[in-house]
Formats: structure tokens, C-alpha cells, sequence
């Protein structure tokens, strides 16, 4: 399973989180019709997130839940790279158990994704990334 598909397989019960999955992917139908705009996106430390906008009052509400994140890369502005989530429980996503694991590989691999690129070991395309054969790389 991609980790997309990790996080589309989770269940969240709570009606607000509910309402914030709808909105990730109510955001990724509209990044997919009109192009990975900054806004959609909330950046976090050197990774950028969905949703792009967390509700200020829900979040006062509900001091230990700062609402769902799936964190992503934005390669260009017709590729982005979704990745997993949860909810996050700290402000500081490195020191939140449920997606700290995965903000931290968000950055590990986009990272290694765009130094393998400025060093022309793989090409991003509207059609995906293609890597030379040979090339592998570490995150």
C-alpha cells in the first residue's frame, strides 16, 4: 500500500475530524483540477500538509487536537506526492506521536527527491517522476 492509501484507511470517528478528511479530500479534487496552489497547502517545519486552513476555534475547543494532517511534497505545481497522517496532538509535529513518523519522511524523502532531481538523477513530468535505471538513493 502507498502511504496515501494508509492514511485513506484509517477511521476517524470524532464529527470534526470527520468534517476536516472531507475537507483533505474535497482539497485534493480541487489540486488536481487547478494545480497544487501554495494556499491549499499549510507548511509545517519543511514539509507542507492538508488541510491548508485548521479551524481556530476548534482548535481553542480542543487543546490537545490540532485537527488532521496528511503530510505531502509539492514537487511542481502539476505533481504532488501524498503521503500519510493522523491527528496531530502537538504543535510541534516532531513531537506528536501520531504524525511525527510521518512529517519526519515527508521531509526525508521530498528532500531526496529534489537533490536526486538538481543532480539529474530523475525528472519530474505532469506524467509522474522518472529515475535513470540505475540510480538509487537513500532517505
Amino acid at each position: 500500500m502507498s502511504e496515501f492509501e494508509k492514511f485513506d484507511e484509517k477511521t476517524f470517528t470524532k464529527p470534526h475530524h470527520i468534517r476536516e478528511q472531507q475537507i483533505i479530500y474535497k482539497t485534493i479534487e480541487q489540486v488536481g483540477r487547478r494545480g497544487a496552489k501554495e494556499f491549499y497547502f499549510r507548511p509545517e517545519s519543511g514539509a507542507h500538509a492538508l488541510p491548508g486552513q485548521v479551524d481556530q476555534d476548534l482548535m481553542d475547543a480542543n487543546p490537545d487536537d490540532f485537527g488532521i494532517r496528511v503530510y505531502c511534497g509539492l514537487l511542481r505545481e502539476d505533481l504532488v506526492l501524498l503521503l500519510n497522517g493522523d491527528v496531530k496532538t502537538k504543535l510541534d509535529p516532531n513531537d506528536c506521536p501520531n504524525v511525527g513518523p510521518h512529517f519526519r519522511l515527508a521531509k526525508r524523502l521530498v528532500n531526496a527527491l529534489l537533490k536526486a532531481e538538481r543532480e539529474g538523477f530523475i525528472r519530474f513530468t505532469s506524467g509522474g517522476i522518472e529515475m535513470d535505471d540505475d540510480y538509487e538513493f537513500e532517505i
